[in-house]
């Protein structure tokens, strides 16, 4: 099922807009994703820091409901909303799987040099706020937030 595609384009400072999209639970569809996560941005006018910080948690995230929470079952969905409120940005990462709140308390500390198990830790430096919250049907909402950034004075 091809995402939806966002109905408008709204500027920085317009009045709140949100769009949702949804993928088939696999790793190919990560640059659909990404596709989407960058045009909708783009449409905002969310660009710099901003961006970059939104851009490494939402592909961690969703890297995790794919491999980790939906077990990359294609018949599961991944869906991504996105809301845009004057600047802040908001993220939600929903999966289908299940056992997710358990797995996220049981996560064990990994080294920087680890091959996985860091995008968790990554989500949380880089976020503003981050909140996991179990979904009706036993998947997991990972919803983050994204305070706009300025450049540092000197």
């Amino acid at each position: 099922m091809k995402p939806a595609r966002p109905a408008t384009s709204l500027r920085r400072g317009s009045s709140p807009s949100s769009v949702r999209f949804e993928y088939s639970s696999t790793l190919a569809s990560h640059d659909e994703m990404f596709d989407d996560l960058n045009a909708t941005l783009a449409d905002w006018g969310v660009e710099g820091r901003q961006a970059e910080l939104i851009r490494l948690c939402v592909s961690e995230a969703y890297t995790n409901a794919v491999v980790h929470g939906n077990h990359q079952d294609p018949s599961k969905k991944v869906r991504m909303i996105l809301a845009l409120n004057e600047c802040r940005v908001d993220a939600d990462i929903v999966d289908e799987g299940e056992g997710g709140m358990a797995a996220i308390a049981a996560r064990s500390t990994v080294g920087p040099d680890a091959e996985s198990g860091r995008g968790v830790n990554i989500i949380q430096g880089a976020a503003d706020s981050v909140e996991y919250v179990a979904t009706g049907s036993g998947g997991l909402c990972v919803s983050m937030r994204f305070e706009p950034r300025t450049a540092p004075t000197r």
